[in-house]
């Protein structure tokens, strides 16, 4: 079976109280399936933003749990995982890298902040479905910051 949705684009409006986000977002998800998102950047930086919306939806069938793994590389070196995440109260950190949404809020509480103090040219961005069930879900990325 074809998904029928899968996609990166920018949002034109506000999710958890931030305004036009990029977003991931997929339908139809089967266990393994991911969306990836990468960012390059011209010169390294040490970079910090906001997982927005990562959360869960317990029903049946059309239930879902987003789950994101967050990684740096640097010059096409080995991957580097963040040197934080603060998580909201609706998440686990499961590794280092990875966040996995515990129940549905439209919130704070479903929002991450990701912070790198080694520089990074490269972030990639994994969103997957944790349950394998096949609802419709979303998680923003925004406010990006570096120096």
């Amino acid at each position: 079976m074809k998904d029928t949705f899968w996609a990166g684009r920018v949002f034109n409006g506000t999710i958890n109280g931030r305004d036009n986000p990029v977003i991931t977002a997929m339908s139809n998800a089967r266990n393994g399936d991911e969306v990836v998102l990468q960012f390059d950047f011209s010169v390294p930086v040490q970079l910090s933003f906001f997982l927005i919306d990562v959360d869960a939806s317990g029903g049946g069938r059309d239930g879902w749990q987003d789950k994101v793994s967050i990684e740096g590389q640097l010059a096409g070196g080995p991957l580097l995982d963040p040197t934080s995440i603060t998580v909201g109260a609706a998440h686990t950190q499961t590794t280092p890298n990875t966040i996995r949404g515990e129940f549905s809020t439209m919130g704070p509480d479903g929002n991450a902040e990701v912070d790198f103090q080694d520089p990074i040219d490269r972030l990639i961005i994994h969103h997957a479905d944790f349950t394998g069930r096949r609802g419709f879900q979303w998680i923003g990325v925004h406010d990006f910051h570096w120096c």
